[in-house]
């Protein structure tokens, strides 16, 4: 068997560092999925006024402020009542001091003598004379009278 070719078998066995290493194509491992929550659809608001509701806010408003209105007017008459019944008690001093001064300024009795010289009678010595009033004689009053008078009496 002689062919001219030498008969050598070479392993073929890779080592490290004598050969290029072959890459190998291996699929990368899925990562797997989070489950997110799915986005909650908001629900619309529809919002309803009441027409009826909305009167009534806005009276109750209005009524607030008639009744903060109210209130201050109130405060502002009672300032000006304290003001008058503080001027009407210097008035009624003014007065009292006035009285006392003309009761100082003229004697009793010299006015009394000249009263009598012009012919004052004193009140004991008057004869005083009672006349009696005759009293009105009641007529008796018809039917239609009656209904006059009830009347009047209702609507006054």
């Amino acid at each position: 068997m002689a062919s001219g070719k030498p008969e050598i078998q070479y392993v073929r066995f890779c080592t490290d560092g004598s050969a290029a290493r072959q890459p190998t194509w291996e699929p990368a491992p899925k990562k797997k999925k989070k489950n997110l929550p799915k986005p909650v659809a908001r629900k619309k608001i529809d919002l309803y006024l009441d027409p009826l509701a909305m009167v009534g806010l806005l009276l109750a408003v209005v009524m607030v402020i008639l009744m903060t209105v109210g209130a201050m007017q109130l405060y502002r008459a009672q300032v000006r009542e304290q003001a008058l019944q503080r001027y009407i008690q210097s008035l009624e001093e003014e007065k009292d001091a006035l009285e006392e001064k003309y009761r100082d300024s003229y004697d009793l009795e010299q006015v009394r003598q000249i009263a009598e010289s012009m012919g004052m009678v004193p009140r004991s010595q008057v004869p005083v004379l009672v006349i009696p009033e005759p009293e009105p004689e009641e007529q008796p009053m018809s039917f239609w009278e009656h209904i006059e008078l009830f009347l009047v009496d209702l609507l006054a």
